[in-house]
């Protein structure tokens, strides 16, 4: 149980045992949250008393019920009796609430400050006409910065692991994280208060804990998949790649370590992953009777695409003593990886049906464009553009030596 005090109001706020939060008390308002069978809050109900920015509904009955489709969270609001469409920005940040005529006398708009403090109505040219609030909770609709539930009490986000304070850009508790491989390279991550390494214009927190950008990631490793995207970058295909991932609403985290060896003792085949793209946090739908997969929510998924250049490096080595064929080269590696994950973000559910021939020919063909390509591009045009995407600050010239003369 967590207890906060603003003014005279004292609130609670109770947990269940997978520390989602399941009861919140304010004053003499009192709901329950009720969660579904993958975590995501389906409905609350009121037990008592009115809830903050509603007029008071019979107790125990739904105050608010969530539906999931296509990515657009539905929001019943008895307090107004119809069905709430939000519309979200790339960070899942509701921006504009309609329901479903459409009418824009019906329609709601709110706009945020880059951490998530709400800009009212009187800023600017936000008007009261043109449906912007005068100030929070006067609507139903408590999903905010990040589709987080947003407490009109004390004026904190609910992410799940901990509580975030718009105002202040920090969350109020440290992350449970205390260090990781990724924060020794990347000092915005050392402060375990920040939010998203300070960068809340591109990053999202799902539920409050650590972002993960390159985990596991070695200085030296990293230095290798700074140069394989800079070449990749400079020709016209790889560029438009790259620029596609940056700007994708899936998250793509890019990292070095040991991959598998597939073994076929009834075929004599063995085949070696030098990289690997797969996704991972995928909630979505199959058909029970054809299997296929028919939906895929793309918000929260996350595509790792892992190198192994030990692994190449070491077949590279055999191949030059003779005794073993020549392996792929390491750009020609990260050129597939590349492709399969633009394959992925063109369109999950077909990339999910898709077989392992289909994929890989997608992934060799994509290679094979970029290969034939010139350089449009110089490599320090290059190198610059692809630092800003990886987040690496820019690399530091050296200073020319003098002549001694």
């Amino acid at each position: 149980m967590a207890k906060a005090v603003q003014g005279a109001t004292t609130s609670y706020y109770y947990y269940d045992a997978e520390g989602r939060r399941s009861r919140r008390v304010v004053g003499s308002q009192e709901t329950w949250q009720v969660y579904g069978f993958e975590g995501e809050l389906v409905a609350e109900y009121a037990v008592s008393g009115a809830f903050n920015g509603g007029n008071p509904p019979a107790a125990g009955t739904p105050t608010k019920e969530y539906g999931y489709r296509n990515g657009q969270l539905l929001v019943t609001v008895p307090c107004d009796g119809v069905i709430k469409w939000l519309v979200a920005d790339h960070l899942g940040t509701p921006r504009m609430e309609a329901d479903g005529s459409g009418s824009l006398g019906s329609m709601k708009r709110h706009d945020y400050l880059p951490y998530g403090e709400e800009v009212f109505a009187g800023t600017g040219l936000r008007t009261t006409t043109l449906s912007y609030p005068t100030a929070a909770g006067q609507d139903c609709v408590r999903q905010q910065f990040g589709t987080k539930e947003r407490d009109n009490e004390t004026g904190l986000d609910y992410f799940g692991a901990r509580y975030f304070s718009p105002a202040e850009g920090r969350f109020t508790s440290v992350d449970r994280v205390m260090i990781s491989s990724s924060r020794l390279i990347d000092p915005q991550q050392l402060n375990r208060y920040s939010y998203v390494r300070n960068n809340p214009l591109k990053y999202v927190d799902p539920d409050g804990n650590d972002l993960k950008l390159n985990p596991k990631l070695k200085k030296a490793d990293q230095d290798r998949i700074i140069k394989d995207a800079i070449k990749l970058y400079r020709k016209a295909s790889g560029r438009a790649a790259l620029e596609q991932l940056e700007k994708s609403d899936v998250t793509y985290v890019v990292g070095s370590g040991k991959l598998p060896t597939d073994i076929n003792l009834f075929k004599g085949t063995v085949s070696e992953h030098y990289g690997l793209t797969a996704a991972e946090q995928l909630r979505g739908i199959k058909d029970p009777k054809t299997g296929q997969v028919t939906f895929i929510e793309r918000k929260g998924v996350v595509i790792n695409i892992t190198l192994d250049f030990g692994k190449r490096d070491d077949a590279q080595s055999a191949a030059t003593a003779g005794s073993r064929p020549e392996p792929p080269s390491e750009q020609a590696v990260f050129n597939h990886e590349v492709g399969h994950s633009v394959d992925k973000d063109n369109d999950l559910v077909k990339e999910a049906n898709e077989s392992d021939a289909d994929a890989e020919k997608n992934a060799n063909g994509f290679n094979d464009k970029v290969m034939k390509e010139k350089d449009t591009l110089s490599y320090e045009e290059a190198e610059k553009r692809v630092r800003e995407i990886f987040d690496l600050p820019p690399k530091e010239e050296k200073k020319k030596k003098k002549d001694e003369e």
